[in-house]
């Protein structure tokens, strides 16, 4: 099993995490990376999420703590909306920034197809979405759908 870290010697799992550089634009913002763009939905002010979506990896991850007000209401911001951390929105909300990597940063279905099939998981991942904006079940989700579409567009 590969458990995905940013910091792993393998670079197939390495390349997997979302401290990994990934240069895409989500309703008209740049994002440096995943990590960019999930930390910054924890804060509401539109102008400071795009500068936390120039942010990449740790850096990104460090300024996203921040702003941990989040937790508390359990509403996390996009464009000047709040989502209700476990509402059907804010997941499909995610679904829509993966799939806006995936086609914009061709590294990111070379990276998945990297993996093949073998099995992943993200062990530093939290499980209690009271306590993050991504789960490891939520983000492994994201990448294993990815991975599927990458390999079924390879064949």
């Amino acid at each position: 099993m590969l458990d995905i870290k940013g910091n792993d010697k393998d670079p197939r799992v390495a390349r997997l995490s979302n401290f990994t550089k990934r240069a895409f634009v989500f309703c008209d913002v740049a994002c440096a990376g995943l990590e960019g763009i999930l930390q910054a939905l924890k804060c509401q002010d539109s102008e400071i999420q795009k500068e936390i979506c120039a942010l990449n990896g740790r850096e990104a991850k460090r300024r996203g703590l921040e702003f941990d007000g989040w937790k508390e209401s359990q509403r996390l911001w996009w464009d000047d909306m709040a989502f209700d951390r476990a509402g059907r929105e804010y997941s499909n909300l995610i679904t829509d920034i993966y799939d806006t990597a995936y086609v914009q940063d061709a590294s990111f279905k070379t990276d998945l197809l990297a993996i093949g099939y073998e099995d992943i998981c993200h062990s530093i991942g939290s499980a209690n979405m009271q306590n993050t904006v991504l789960t490891e079940v939520e983000m492994l989700y994201q990448l294993n759908r990815l991975r599927l579409r990458a390999l079924k567009d390879h064949r």
